[in-house]
């Protein structure tokens, strides 16, 4: 937080690049950023995201998203289109955001330019990872779905409005 009265300096930049990133990450993925905080991951990501992406090619896509987020207005159509022509529909940018994408559901992160160079970011990332919402299951060999819930059907497929995971049937394990 900046004193009143003092100007703000460079310490400043890491908050408010750490909200660009979970801005971006939620416009990707598809969560909100309840959601994607909720893991625990988030500084871990942006870690990984500071380590693994040029910072030139951070501030491009950094500078895009706020472009795109600011211009559209809160129209999800035109964000979601802006999203696909102008981030994903570009090169430099289309790899590191695909990557970032994996990173959030899969705990690993995925060299863009060759797939079979990936990188855990943790045990936690693994168990965390949004991959396991969206297919309504639990991770295996990490976090059990409790005692007896194999006797109940899957959860419903319907989705949760706004973050493209499985809602949990009234009743049934998480």
């Amino acid at each position: 937080m900046v004193a009143q009265g003092k100007a703000a300096t460079a310490g400043d930049a890491k908050p408010r690049e750490r909200d660009e990133f979970l801005a971006l990450s939620a416009e990707l993925t598809g969560f909100d950023r309840f959601d994607l905080e909720a893991t625990g991951c988030a500084d871990e990501y942006l870690e990984m995201w500071r380590r693994k992406v040029p910072q030139d090619v951070r501030a491009t896509l950094g500078s895009t998203w706020t472009k795109i987020e600011a211009e559209a207005g809160g129209d999800p159509t035109q964000t979601t289109a802006r999203v696909g022509k102008e981030i994903f529909g570009l090169t430099n940018l289309a790899g590191p955001a695909k990557s970032l994408v994996q990173m959030w559901l899969l705990g690993v992160w995925v060299n863009p330019q060759n797939s079979y160079d990936a990188t855990t970011v943790s045990a936690n990332a693994y168990r965390q990872g949004l991959v396991w919402a969206v297919a309504g299951t639990h991770p295996q060999g990490a976090r059990q779905p409790g005692f007896g819930t194999w006797a109940d059907p899957p959860a419903s497929v319907t989705t949760q409005a706004g973050t493209g995971a499985p809602r949990q049937r009234q009743g049934s394990a998480p």
